[in-house]
């Protein structure tokens, strides 16, 4: 096969690299693989259990800390096999500024419910039950919600702003990338439900959000923060299931009292026309906040990477 044959120009690009349609084909068929497998491993051998059975959350834990761990190994094959470039490149080093941006995504994932929250208590739309349980169960819940929040955050960052968008986004571009995949889960979470149109849009909007943290840094450390703090909060605090997630105990239970289009069914972020204004608020602040940047060190990992003979220096 010579760089003038017709079967190579289809597969190659001009500098030699796998193109990056078939990148993505690629990763995705190995994604479904390991996802069947791990599936199907976890069906036969740690099946899921009530939320109210002892154990549930540390098998809930289980099943995320699995799913991560294929995804890393996944991503770092991928890299280094198809991309020649290294882990680091994927928005995950511990460079200088990784703890700002992680703490300014857990500030942000928190002040969303809160504000949903305080705009819908006052009129009677939510109740908040508290919870009664000892000081011991506390902890323990405490302690494992964190680490499941945690490991589902990361997870869920690798899974859709990982390898696939930004491999998207170098052949697309960085608009349509975020668009495809936020519309992807969208349309995953929903499965297609036509009366459940403006929950769908609520996720694409999320996604979004967590598409521009990654673009405005070049890093997942944002989103991620994002993730577990929206997470946590609405499950541990609220009792919200989160991913169909519904760990032991929560602080409070929130209750919907008048269902309507501007609330919705449940409390969330992802029900109701507020939820949707209180989304696209945080999009516009986070395309205008001048606290997101492209830190150097960063900046520097994705031009040496970039700068391969494999990949192409595309910003």
């Amino acid at each position: 096969m010579t760089p003038e044959g017709k079967l190579y120009q289809f597969l190659f690009n001009h500098i030699a690299q796998i193109k990056w349609q078939w990148r993505i084909l690629i990763f995705f068929l190995f994604l479904l693989v390991m996802s069947n497998f791990i599936s199907v491993f976890y069906a036969v051998y740690l099946p899921a259990l009530p939320a109210t059975a002892p154990g549930h959350d540390f098998r809930t834990l289980i099943h995320l800390v699995g799913w991560l761990m294929g995804i890393t190994i996944l991503t770092f094959a991928t890299l280094k096999i198809l991309d020649k470039r290294p882990w680091r490149s994927i928005g995950l080093s511990f460079h200088a500024e990784w703890i700002r941006e992680l703490i300014f995504g857990l500030l942000l994932g928190m002040l969303m419910p809160v504000v949903l929250l305080i705009l819908l208590l006052p009129w009677g739309f939510i109740s908040l039950t508290p919870q009664p349980v000892e000081f011991l169960d506390f902890i323990g819940g405490l302690g494992m919600n964190i680490l499941i929040w945690a490991v589902a955050a990361i997870w869920v960052e690798l899974v859709l702003r990982g390898y696939f968008m930004q491999t998207m986004a170098e052949g697309m571009g960085k608009i349509v990338a975020a668009i495809f995949v936020s519309l992807m889960y969208a349309l995953i979470q929903t499965q297609f439900h036509i009366d459940e149109i403006l929950k769908g849009v609520n996720i694409a909007l999320l996604g979004f959000v967590f598409s521009i943290c990654y673009f405005r840094t070049r890093a997942l450390w944002t989103g991620i923060g994002v993730q577990f703090a929206l997470n946590f909060i609405q499950n541990f605090c609220f009792g919200t299931p989160v991913y169909g997630i519904r760990p032991s105990y929560s602080l409070f239970k929130a209750e919907v009292g008048l269902r309507n289009i501007a609330v919705g069914d449940y409390f969330s972020i992802e029900q109701g026309l507020i939820a949707s204004l209180i989304t696209i608020s945080c999009i516009y602040y986070l395309l205008q906040s001048k606290q997101l940047t492209i830190s150097e060190t960063v900046r520097k990992i994705k031009f040496d990477a970039l700068s391969q003979p494999f990949l192409k220096l595309k910003e």
